[in-house]
């Protein structure tokens, strides 16, 4: 019954994007290290499973590979996500008041 979850996440769709163009690049070393970016961080359907047995109201996910840089990349990382989940930006914060079932939100 958690109210509020903040979560990292990765999405492997554009993950394997990105490590395709790596590969047929000339780094070396980025074809070495690329396909070992999503070992450390969750693939976004197993966030989903987490948030529905958490039975979690809102969703925040942060910290995220490939980061999106921009509202497209943004959404292309949020589609298929439940409605329930937020791409968090800096300055974004969240309020709960006890007795509420309402989660407020602002950017400062």
């Amino acid at each position: 019954g958690a109210d509020l979850l903040f979560h990292e996440a990765v999405s492997e769709r554009m993950l394997n994007v990105f490590v395709g163009a790596v590969n047929r690049s000339d780094d070396e070393r980025m074809k070495a290290f690329a396909p070992r970016f999503g070992e450390a961080h969750t693939a976004t359907g197993e966030v989903v499973a987490i948030a529905e047995r958490s039975e979690a109201s809102l969703v925040v996910l942060y910290h995220l590979l490939p980061p999106p840089n921009g509202a497209i990349a943004e959404r292309i990382f949020a589609s298929g996500l439940p409605a329930n989940f937020v791409i968090a930006a800096d300055g974004m914060y969240f309020t709960l008041t006890q007795g509420d079932d309402v989660i407020g939100r602002g950017s400062l």
